[in-house]
């Protein structure tokens, strides 16, 4: 690296860490003010008390951050796929909602996130500002409004309540609009990053992709130059892009095809060290998951169907898998009730999910693997003999 290189570097690195300091002044201050706050709602002598309420009430603050997320993803034309708050995960349904206790690890150094995508429809730079500013803005309108009631309402205990919450959510608000890169770039350092792209921002192709996916384009529709992109930037992008191929493949039936995409996965988790190889498990287990179901097809073979082909962290985000496993054991056995079971099963639980091409997908797979049934095991005519 060149000397300008390296003073670009230096000056990213003092950057980083001026805004961690600045951060870290605003959580004290905040801590400070509220503890005064505690004093006149408790009295002298409770430092205790005002302290856990200070800790207490960040986590409602967090719950508006992220609901602040949601509503600019919904308002900017996005599509919410999964919303973390604390050590709660939500996954949005086309109806409700599922949720499960999954606690962020500790090194990721965040309260929640939220995760969604842009509609191909919509324009990105727009979507993603709206969604990524209405984070701390819904914290700074709360805190505002909080803070008006707290002032009318005091002395009484509610108007003490009322200022603390008004403080973290205004703490919480411009904690996060400091541009700061930690374990994930925050929502200053991202609001940052959109001013600095301009209006010719365009979302990265595995951001486009999923997006696309989202709206309804199954795998086998998606762009080409997309998927070539991916797999243009690195063994880890390649497996990403290795999903949608593989997926593309199972809905045109393709299924020697798809079976044909076990090397290539080998091949790029080969090019990964392995140190650094643990965060993508999931991904393989996704694809490894598929590969198997793909060669029990192609064989007419579903030994392998027999045991849970995910582990129940994936098995949520897709229970329509094992349902759509269990429709192609029952094929192949020829029991068409139990087919018809299990896929009927399937469509309804990937007619749940909010990415509009899994029904869309699950359908065509479903129509295929109903197709065994007449073809494994033909049906005996049913019409009367003559005696």
């Amino acid at each position: 690296m060149d000397g300008r290189g390296n003073a670009l570097r230096l000056l990213l690195i003092a950057g980083n860490w001026l805004a961690r300091a600045l951060q870290t002044l605003l959580v004290l201050a905040s801590c400070m003010v509220c503890i005064a706050y505690g004093f006149a709602l408790f009295g002298d002598g409770s430092f205790g008390w005002a302290l856990l309420l200070w800790t207490t009430l960040q986590y409602p603050a967090i719950v508006i951050h992220e609901l602040g997320h949601c509503a600019g993803a919904r308002l900017g034309g996005m599509r919410v796929h999964t919303v973390q708050i604390s050590a709660f995960e939500f996954n949005p349904l086309r109806r409700g909602f599922r949720w499960r206790w999954r606690p962020l690890p500790r090194k990721a150094g965040i309260g929640g996130y939220v995760i969604a995508y842009v509609d191909p429809a919509t324009p990105p730079r727009r979507a993603r500002v709206l969604m990524t500013a209405s984070g701390p803005a819904l914290n700074l309108v709360f805190a505002a409004i909080l803070f008006g009631l707290g002032e009318l309402l005091r002395p009484r205990a509610l108007g003490w309540l009322c200022l603390m919450f008004a403080v973290i959510n205004a703490m919480m608000g411009l904690v996060n609009l400091v541009p700061h890169l930690g374990h994930l770039a925050n929502d200053g350092l991202q609001l940052w990053q959109l001013w600095r792209a301009g209006p010719d921002y365009v979302e990265p192709p595995h951001a486009r992709l999923a997006g696309a996916s989202m709206a309804g384009c199954t795998a086998d529709r998606l762009p080409e130059e997309d998927l070539a992109a991916m797999e243009a930037d690195g063994p880890v992008m390649r497996l990403f892009a290795l999903w949608y191929r593989l997926k593309g493949d199972q809905n045109r039936g393709e299924w020697m095809r798809a079976v044909a995409r076990q090397q290539a996965m080998d091949e790029a988790v080969a090019e990964i060290d392995p140190r650094l190889l643990a965060p993508w498990n999931d991904l393989l287990a996704l694809l490894r998951a598929e590969l198997a179901f793909s060669r029990a097809l192609a064989s007419n073979d579903a030994t392998a169907l027999g045991q849970d082909l995910l582990p129940p962290r994936l098995a949520w985000y897709m229970p329509h898998f094992q349902a759509r496993c269990l429709a192609l054991q029952a094929a192949l056995n020829g029991e068409r009730e139990a087919c018809e079971h299990w896929l009927d099963a399937c469509r309804r639980e990937a007619g749940q999910s909010k990415d509009a091409a899994v029904p869309l997908s699950e359908a065509m797979l479903g129509g295929q693997v109903r197709a065994l049934l007449d073809r494994v095991r033909p049906a005996v005519s049913a019409e009367p003999t003559l005696a």
